[in-house]
């Protein structure tokens, strides 16, 4: 792989950390497929000659939309049944 989609990916996830850090919500959106990614670069307008990675996205939380938890939804275990202590 080279170097800079490496450098890229660290840059996304420095972007989203300092985001959640101001309590902003964040998202990304890529794609494995080289025809994806040109589809998405073509959305957002960028020249021929320039290579699209994923876009990052920052915002305010909309609250007033929550994604529905099913009733049959599997609960998290508390810590206690999930760690265990080996001293």
């Amino acid at each position: 792989m080279p170097f800079w989609w490496f450098d890229c990916g660290a840059l996304f996830i420095m972007l989203q950390l300092a985001a959640i850090n101001e309590g902003l919500a964040t998202g990304m959106v890529s794609s494995v497929y080289t025809g994806e990614l040109d589809a998405l670069a073509g959305v957002v307008g960028l020249p021929e000659d320039v290579a699209l990675a994923g876009i990052v996205t920052i915002g305010h939380e909309d609250t007033s939309l929550r994604m529905p938890v099913p009733p049959n939804a599997a609960k998290r275990k508390p810590n206690e049944e999930l760690i265990e202590w080996r001293r």
